[in-house]
C-alpha cells in the first residue's frame, strides 16, 4: 500500500540528528585514540630520556671506580731528582696517578684529576702521562679534558681515613698526605634546578691499601725491591 511504502522508507534511512551525533561521537572517540597515542609517545619518549641518563649515570660511575680504584702513588727518580706522585685530595677535585686502561700491560701511568668545573657547571676529567713534574691538570697544560657530566651546581668529595692505630675512621674533606692512599674516596654530585636528574653518591675503594708507596718501575709496572 501507498501509506506502508512511505513509512518503510522513512525507517531505512538516517534523520538529520541521528547524523550529527554519529558524527560527533566518531569524533570523540577519535580524539580519545589519537590523544591515548600522543600521550603513549610523549610517555615512551620519557621513558627512553630516563633509561639513558641512568646509563651515562651507570658508566660514569663505573668509570670512576675503576680509575680511583687503580689509584698508584709512587716514588721515581729523574736524574738526580727524586719525584712523589702521591693522590692530592681537595673538598671538590681529587688528583692521582693510575693506569687509564688497567687491563692493558702496556699502559703507562697517567696524571689524572677529577674535579667540578663551576666555570662550565661539569664534572670533568682530566689525564695525561705522567712526565716530570705533577703540576694541577685543571690548569689545562698538556692534559686532555672530558666532561662528564652537565648541569652540575656541585660536588663534595670526601676521604675515607683512620687514627693512627686504625681503631676509628671518619670521613675528611681533604688529602695530603705524600704517601699512602685513603681507605675509600666518596664523589657527590648535586645538579642544577630542573635538571631532571640525580647522582647516586658514589664510593670507591683504591685496590692498594693506605700505606702503598714505593719507588715505581715504569717496565715492570712494579715496585722496585
Amino acid at each position: 500500500m501507498p501509506g506502508s511504502r512511505r513509512k518503510d522508507d522513512r525507517q531505512a534511512g538516517y534523520t538529520l540528528v541521528e547524523l550529527l551525533v554519529a558524527f560527533a561521537v566518531t569524533a570523540m572517540m577519535a580524539a580519545l585514540v589519537f590523544g591515548g597515542m600522543r600521550f603513549g609517545a610523549r610517555a615512551w619518549d620519557r621513558s627512553s630520556s630516563v633509561v639513558q641518563v641512568s646509563e651515562t649515570m651507570f658508566a660514569t660511575q663505573a668509570r670512576l671506580r675503576q680509575l680511583i680504584g687503580s689509584a698508584y702513588p709512587f716514588r721515581t727518580t729523574r736524574g738526580v731528582r727524586e719525584i712523589t706522585y702521591p693522590m692530592v685530595g681537595y673538598d671538590d677535585a681529587v688528583l692521582f696517578s693510575a693506569p687509564l686502561s688497567p687491563d692493558s700491560a702496556e699502559d703507562q701511568l697517567s696524571r689524572i684529576a677529577i674535579w667540578h668545573d663551576t666555570a662550565n657547571a661539569a664534572l670533568t676529567l682530566a689525564w695525561a702521562e705522567d712526565r716530570n713534574d705533577v703540576h694541577d691538570p685543571r690548569d689545562g697544560d698538556g692534559y686532555q679534558t672530558l666532561r662528564l657530566l652537565n648541569d652540575v651546581s656541585r660536588v663534595a668529595i670526601d676521604y675515607l681515613t683512620s687514627d693512627d692505630n686504625g681503631v676509628s675512621t671518619r670521613w675528611v674533606s681533604r688529602w695530603n698526605r705524600q704517601s699512602g692512599l685513603p681507605h675509600a674516596v666518596r664523589i657527590s654530585v648535586e645538579f642544577r634546578s630542573g635538571a631532571g636528574r640525580s647522582w647516586p653518591v658514589l664510593i670507591a675503594v683504591p685496590r692498594l691499601n693506605g700505606i702503598a708507596d714505593c719507588e715505581f718501575d715504569p717496565v715492570s709496572r712494579r715496585c722496585r725491591s
